[in-house]
């Protein structure tokens, strides 16, 4: 978020300075919309990772206590 602020700022100055062609403009204007749409998906991404992680640990949880309730059961059978 540091480093997108700093970018921006300098490309505003760039921008200012050379006189805001129009071409420039839209230069920065890209490159923000790229720098903010890749910060999104890495985001995403890391998001559905710890999501999908956090899902197979719970899952790996119920079936381990589950075959140790089974396990017990069959202790207390015999």
């Amino acid at each position: 978020m540091y480093l997108l602020l700093v970018v921006q700022t300098v490309l505003i100055v760039v921008n200012n300075m050379v006189g805001a062609s129009m071409t420039l403009r839209l230069a920065v204007a890209m490159t923000l919309n790229l720098y903010a749409y890749m910060t999104m998906m890495l985001v995403q991404i890391v998001a559905s990772l710890v999501r999908g992680l956090g899902i197979a640990i719970m899952r790996n949880i119920i079936v381990h206590a589950q075959v140790a309730e089974a396990g017990q059961f069959a202790a207390m059978e015999w």
